[in-house]
């Protein structure tokens, strides 16, 4: 009687000893997160997105190091870059029809970005350019066919 118990137990048990473990791990390593990035005086931080490329549970920076349009090495707001996010399926549905329409407009004018955001000095204050948020069909020989593409 007592094999059959243990028995059925030990995957609970396993399970149990497993998320433990985890916690273990993950914990200190989304608490180290905040030391990852350097703190501008306005309480924002700063830095790459490599900590996070490494740890996925990490938490980005408040900004992040762009390349501007010039070459000039600066910061974005993160949410600059997510730029405005669908909240539900219906708009998610109008968001990929407008992006569809920018990429469009794009391409019939040459454009290499859909759209541009400041490019900040790690203060998040001073702008010192622009970033420039990519076609990704810029330069692509198949670009004028779009529509094809993407009907």
């Amino acid at each position: 009687m007592k094999k059959k118990i243990s028995a059925k137990l030990a995957p609970v048990i396993a399970l149990a000893l497993g998320v433990v473990v985890g916690l273990c791990f993950s914990i200190p390593a989304i608490a180290q997160n905040i030391s990852e990035y350097k703190m501008n005086k306005n309480g924002l931080t700063y830095g790459t997105m490599e900590y996070v490329s490494k740890n996925p549970m990490a938490k980005a920076p408040d900004l992040i190091a762009c390349a501007g349009i010039d070459g000039t090495i600066g910061y974005c707001y993160k949410s600059d870059l997510d730029g405005e996010l669908p909240a539900n399926p219906e708009e998610a549905v109008k968001y990929m029809e407008e992006l569809d329409k920018q990429i469009s407009e794009a391409i019939a004018n040459g454009e290499q970005y859909l759209r541009y955001i400041p490019l900040y000095d790690s203060d998040g204050e001073t702008v010192i350019g622009k970033f420039g948020i990519g076609n990704p069909f810029a330069g692509d020989s198949k670009a004028s066919g779009f529509e094809e593409i993407f009907p």
